[in-house]
C-alpha cells in the first residue's frame, strides 16, 4: 500500500484502516511489524498513526480486568424528562464507573454500562447516584451474570488472513499468574487509558519507576490477563457506523451453545448475560440501519431458540470504554475507569 501527502490525509483511507485492524490485532505492536505485515515502511505506518491520534480519529486505552466480573457491572437504563437526555448522560460520563453511555431509540432514552470493584459498590452507585440527577424521570438496572462476548474482541476485517495470525501469534503474550496489584499498577493502568501504546520510557517517567519495572509489570498483567488493551476508532470513519442493540431470552440450557454461535457472528460486539427479564443484551456494529433488520434474521436463524423481545439503534454514543466522544465519535477526552485507581482511595 503507497503513502499519501499529509494535506491528502483528512480522512482514513484503506491503508489508514488496516493499521487499525493491525492495531486490533496487536495494540502494541512494533511499527516494524506493522510495516512488514501491511507491506509499507514502518515509518509510513507510524506516521499515519499519529496523524490519526492527534486527530481524535483512533485510539489504543488500556484497562486493569481483574474487577470486572459478573459481580460488579450492570446495564443502566434511563428515561429523562424532555430535553435533559444529553445533559444526563454528560453529566454520568464524568463517573469512572459510567465505563460506557449511549443515547437510544425506542423506550430507553439512555443506556450505560456501569462497572464497580463489588457488588457493594456497585449497589451503591446504582442506588445512590442515577437516580438523584436533575432531568431523571425513571430508571432500571440489571445486573450482568456473564460475558458471553468481549468488546476487545471485535475487529475491522481489512487484513489477509495470514498478516492478521502473524499479528495474532506476536500479540499472544507469555503466560504468568495473576499479580498482587501495587499502587504501581494502578498507575499503569491510568497512563494507558489515556495512551495504550506509550513507550515504556515514557511510561516508567509517568508512573514514577524504573524502565525494567515498568515492563515487566506490564508484561505480568498482560499475561495474567489482568490488563486488555484495546485499539479503537471513531465510528464514523469506520465504515460501520451503525450500533443495533437487542434485549433478548435464551433458555438457561442453552448458553453453551448461544455462546458459541455469538462467538461465530463477526457483527456481534459485545454480549452479555443479565439477571432481568430479557437474560442476554447484545450489541452489533453494522454499516447500515437497513442492515438491522437482515442482521437479526441470521441471529435468529442461527439460534432458534433465542427469543428477541426488543431491539433499538443507537443514536449518539457519548462515552465508549472510558473515551468521551463528541458527535462525530471523535475522542476528546478520557476518565480513567475505577480499575486506575488504588484500592484504598
Amino acid at each position: 500500500m503507497a503513502d499519501r501527502p499529509d494535506s491528502a490525509a483528512q480522512l482514513p483511507d484503506e491503508l489508514d484502516l488496516a493499521i487499525v485492524n493491525a492495531l486490533q490485532i496487536h495494540p502494541r505492536a512494533p511499527w516494524s511489524l506493522v510495516g512488514e505485515v501491511l507491506q509499507v515502511d514502518p515509518a509510513t505506518a507510524s506516521r499515519r498513526w499519529r496523524r490519526m491520534r492527534s486527530g481524535s480519529q483512533a485510539w489504543v486505552t488500556g484497562f486493569l480486568t481483574n474487577g470486572f466480573t459478573q459481580e460488579c457491572g450492570a446495564i443502566l437504563e434511563i428515561n429523562c424528562h424532555p430535553g435533559r437526555v444529553v445533559e444526563v448522560a454528560e453529566t454520568l460520563a464524568a463517573d469512572p464507573q459510567a465505563y460506557g453511555i449511549k443515547l437510544m431509540s425506542g423506550r430507553r432514552d439512555l443506556v450505560a454500562l456501569v462497572v464497580a470493584r463489588n457488588l457493594e459498590d456497585l449497589s451503591h452507585y446504582l442506588l445512590e447516584r442515577p437516580g438523584r440527577l436533575p432531568g431523571v424521570a425513571r430508571m432500571g438496572s440489571y445486573l450482568m451474570v456473564g460475558d458471553a462476548r468481549a468488546s476487545s474482541r471485535w475487529r475491522l476485517r481489512n487484513l489477509e488472513p495470514a498478516a492478521a495470525a502473524r499479528l495474532s501469534e506476536a500479540a499472544r503474550p507469555r503466560p504468568a499468574p495473576p499479580l498482587a496489584l501495587r499502587e504501581v499498577d494502578h498507575a499503569l493502568a491510568g497512563a494507558l487509558a489515556r495512551d495504550g501504546r506509550l513507550g515504556l520510557a515514557e511510561l516508567a517517567a509517568e508512573i514514577g519507576t524504573s524502565l525494567a519495572t515498568a515492563r515487566r509489570r506490564m508484561n505480568a498483567l498482560l499475561g495474567s490477563g489482568q490488563l486488555t488493551l484495546r485499539c479503537d476508532m471513531a465510528r464514523t470513519l469506520s465504515g460501520w457506523p451503525v450500533t443495533a442493540c437487542f434485549w433478548a431470552r435464551v433458555p438457561m440450557d442453552s448458553l453453551a451453545e448461544t455462546n458459541k454461535e455469538l462467538a461465530a457472528i463477526p457483527e456481534v460486539r459485545v454480549a452479555f448475560l443479565t439477571a432481568g427479564p430479557q437474560n442476554l443484551y447484545l450489541e452489533a456494529w453494522l454499516r447500515t440501519t437497513s442492515d438491522v433488520v437482515r442482521f437479526e434474521e441470521r441471529l435468529t436463524a442461527r439460534l432458534p431458540r433465542m427469543a428477541v423481545d426488543d431491539r433499538a439503534i443507537t443514536l449518539r454514543v457519548i462515552k465508549h470504554s472510558g473515551r468521551i466522544l463528541d458527535a462525530a465519535g471523535r475522542c476528546v477526552n478520557t476518565v480513567p475507569p475505577f480499575s486506575a485507581m488504588p484500592q484504598h482511595r
